[in-house]
């Protein structure tokens, strides 16, 4: 995740790419590019349910992208206060 969101801030910031231009570049066009635009990258009825949520605003500054409070992965919620490190993570990596 952390140089997901490095390179989404990146583009932003250097490239001039709109937040919401970059949301859409990791999601709908991310599948499409893997070739699993017919089970993820949007949310829409019979896809998987792999979604985050943020504290701030991503279409605003992808920034907000460090401030996930909820991740949800194909339908169940793992929220970030609950997250405790595996023994040998280091720290700043989840």
């Amino acid at each position: 995740w952390p140089a997901l969101q490095d390179e989404l801030i990146l583009m932003q910031d250097k490239a001039g790419m709109k937040p919401l231009d970059g949301i859409r570049a990791a999601t709908s066009t991310g599948a499409r590019a893997i070739g699993r635009q017919d089970e993820m990258g949007v949310i829409a009825p019979g896809r998987l349910a792999n979604l985050v949520f943020a504290k701030d605003d991503p279409a605003k500054d992808l920034r907000a992208l460090r401030t996930l409070v909820l991740t949800v992965k194909r339908g169940v919620p793992y929220w970030r206060k609950d997250y405790t490190r595996s023994p040998g993570e280091q720290a700043g990596e989840p």
